[in-house]
């Protein structure tokens, strides 16, 4: 399964599109967010739908927050309670943008 990636000016948006970002899906969205990487260094990763992330999904955030460049970027949009509550935990909120929608996050760029 591939997730789509959309360059938007400056900005790189990938939205997996699934309700549950799980183990099965880790490949898929480590995939997308190589690709996203060597399109540009300011990412979006739009979470509407998702509901449910796993350790393993949120090992692929950590390790995309690590090869960003030093003028690089990873904003989130788009959180259900359930995966605001989890990034809030994992403290992963302190490292991350967070933002409500997909435009408000690009927004936040001009």
């Amino acid at each position: 399964m591939s997730m789509p990636v959309d360059s938007r000016g400056q900005i790189v948006v990938v939205a997996p599109g699934v309700s549950r970002l799980d183990a099965q899906k880790a490949g898929s969205l480590r995939s997308a967010m190589d690709e996203a990487l060597k399109e540009g260094s300011r990412l979006v990763l739009d979470l509407e739908g998702v509901t449910a992330l796993d350790s393993t999904c949120l090992g692929v955030l950590v390790g995309t927050l690590r090869r960003l460049p030093a003028d690089g970027e990873m904003r989130l949009c788009g959180l259900s309670e359930n995966v605001s509550r989890l990034l809030h935990m994992t403290r992963l909120d302190r490292a991350l943008k967070v933002y409500p929608t997909c435009r408000e996050a690009i927004a936040a760029d001009c």
